[in-house]
């Protein structure tokens, strides 16, 4: 009869990894650990210095148990920057993920940060690397005329 129980327990503990945090539960749940909850997403970033660093750390992030279909990667020449989420959303899977994450960069002497992503670049004309481009930025280059500099008359 334990054996029975038990099943249930796990099961019952199964499908509580699966629900979908709220923004306030999953901001909470990454705070101090350096991500953040960003449009449905747990983000950061691990600095690096090199290529051949971020894609160490990215082979070892994506090595963990249960990272497949929650977690995105991308390699930049001196950092790697880490996405996770759900199809629902964000669950507690996802920061038992940030939180075994942590440690894998914590393993390799590296911290994880939190990417200020309204304030990446200090300006549209000059980026940092790394740094995408607004998309209020984006729809003034693409405008005839207006590719940041005064218009001729």
């Amino acid at each position: 009869m334990d054996g029975m129980g038990q099943g249930s327990q796990d099961s019952q503990a199964g499908h509580d990894l699966d629900r979908k945090l709220s923004r306030t539960e999953a901001s909470h749940a990454v705070t101090g650990l350096g991500w953040r909850y960003v449009l449905g997403d747990l983000r950061t970033e691990v600095l690096t210095g090199s290529l051949p660093l971020a894609a160490d750390v990215a082979a070892r992030a994506a090595a963990l148990p249960h990272a497949e279909g929650h977690l995105r990667m991308d390699i930049r020449q001196d950092r790697v920057v880490l996405t996770l989420q759900t199809a629902e959303g964000v669950t507690p899977r996802d920061v038992e993920l940030a939180h075994r994450i942590t440690a894998v960069a914590e393993e390799f002497r590296l911290t994880t940060q939190a990417r200020p992503e309204a304030r990446c670049c200090p300006t549209p004309k000059r980026p940092r690397s790394g740094c995408w481009p607004t998309p209020r930025a984006t729809r003034r280059a693409s405008r005839p005329g207006r590719a940041g500099t005064a218009r001729a008359r």
